[in-house]
């Protein structure tokens, strides 16, 4: 009972009761004086869609922005000094291509593409 306002309603000891649980009104995290945390399914998949379209162009550029298929080793030329002849030399490293670049753009498109689709409502019952 709150005395200092008036007598609380159903709703507000309900959130009372689940702030104290960890769950707010919707089912989302909450804690007592920060505000509720429920995104939707669609927030969700919005969120996560950019955060994987940014971090694969931001990987693809930092390690190399290679423009053809992705290498697992590098194959460089160095000179002898005594004979000056060149010589091939096998790093191995990694360096993606625009094929994987691709790939995580599509998986992007794939998710934000999720977030548009409608739940299904449940058919009227006669």
């Amino acid at each position: 009972m709150n005395t200092r306002n008036g007598p609380e309603t159903h709703s507000q000891r309900s959130i009372a009761v689940n702030a104290t649980r960890g769950f707010g009104r919707r089912g989302g995290l909450s804690f007592p004086g920060l505000p509720e945390i429920a995104p939707s399914m669609k927030t969700l998949l919005r969120r996560l869609s950019v955060i994987l379209a940014l971090a694969a162009s931001v990987t693809w550029l930092a390690l190399g922005r290679n423009t053809g298929w992705t290498k697992t080793s590098v194959t460089t030329m160095k000179t002898d000094p005594v004979t000056t002849l060149e010589y091939p030399v096998t790093e191995k490293r990694f360096v993606p291509g625009v094929d994987l670049l691709g790939l995580c753009l599509a998986g992007a498109g794939v998710l934000a593409g999720l977030s548009l689709l409608r739940p299904r409502t449940p058919a009227a019952r006669p």
